[in-house]
């Protein structure tokens, strides 16, 4: 994996952690089943810097 030996990292832009609240902007069921493969098989690889970032937006009133 690039990210992996090159020290970069991979960045995620979730739109809402709560599936319902993000399905109605898009479904996250395949973000998470990407998540899930990263961190199951490369996470433990490297711990600085973390090899996987996951961020979420905030809506405000939502």
């Amino acid at each position: 994996m690039t990210s992996l030996s090159s020290g970069g990292i991979i960045k995620f832009d979730l739109k809402a952690w709560d599936e319902k609240l993000h399905r109605q902007v898009v479904s996250n069921r395949q973000t998470f089943k990407i998540l899930n493969y990263i961190y199951e098989g490369y996470f433990d690889k490297r711990s600085e810097p973390p090899l996987l970032v996951a961020s979420t937006l905030l809506i405000q009133g939502m």
